[in-house]
């Protein structure tokens, strides 16, 4: 039997895009999200549950026994980030049998918008903006919600994630600090964390280099912990994600760059 793994926040790009990921590589894939996004759905990319992102419902019978479950849902809605990942903690709580690993969305924006220090797992500090307190808190969710010891959990503070949706017109360049990761990349850094039987707590899921030179986000742990990025030059990163408009033609080119020597950027970096 394939293993079982449930992602929240389905309708969302993060979600679509795991979603089709997991499926090539032949896991069972159960979507739960607000929504279809119309033709942006293939039903081939999983079976797909409806929920109102804050209340346990009919999808928490997808976590019994799931090998994963990996939380997407309100990446872009701070009010919203709450209520699911709560939600979902409940959901996780009251299984028989608790998923293995949880995975949930976070931000870098926890460490605040200081650029004259450098923000990694082990000596970053927590910022006072509305933006890091709003992160604090959902993490605060996610960590507070008390589960079997089975489930291992993994905050995953994200950088801006890189994709060329095929309607979303001229791709937006990165700001001279701002923490980035190609979407390949971060498909990756899942199967990683979830592969990694003892990796918790909270990890920088983001690309070791800015548009300046190194970024002022390290992802220290995923390079501590082998994690090789295919694309850690932004100006790489963007030139392929423009010639790979769209999921479907995403996809069909994921494995055109092979990781070898001079490709991407090794572990032990820093």
């Amino acid at each position: 039997m394939n293993p079982v793994i449930v992602v929240m926040g389905a309708e969302g790009v993060l979600g679509r895009y795991a979603c089709r990921h997991f499926s090539r590589l032949g896991w069972e894939v159960v979507a739960v999200g607000r929504r279809r996004v119309g033709g942006a759905w293939n039903d081939g990319d999983g079976m797909y549950l409806e929920w109102d992102g804050k209340n346990v419902g009919a999808w928490a019978m997808a976590l019994e026994g799931a090998e994963a479950v990996v939380n997407l849902a309100d990446a872009e809605d701070p009010d919203a980030r709450l209520e699911s990942t709560r939600a979902l903690g409940r959901a996780v709580a009251g299984c028989r049998v608790a998923p293995r690993v949880w995975l949930n969305a976070s931000t870098v924006d926890w460490y605040g918008g200081a650029v004259d220090r450098i923000h990694d797992e082990w000596s970053g500090e927590p910022g006072e903006s509305a933006a890091s307190r709003t992160a604090l808190a959902w993490e605060d969710a996610f960590f507070g919600a008390v589960v079997a010891p089975r489930t291992r959990k993994v905050a995953m503070r994200l950088g801006r994630v890189l994709v060329q949706e095929a309607d979303a017109g001229k791709f937006p360049g990165l700001a001279a600090d701002e923490a980035w990761l190609h979407m390949e990349d971060f498909l990756r850094a899942l199967e990683f964390l979830l592969d990694d039987a003892f990796f918790s707590g909270a990890a920088n899921v983001t690309a070791p280099h800015g548009v300046k030179g190194e970024s002022r986000v390290r992802p220290l742990r995923l390079a501590d912990e082998g994690f090789v990025w295919r694309w850690g030059l932004p100006a790489e990163a963007l030139a392929d994600l423009a010639v790979r408009q769209g999921i479907d033609c995403f996809f069909e080119s994921m494995t055109a760059r092979p990781i070898e020597r001079g490709n991407g950027v090794p572990a032990g970096i820093f």
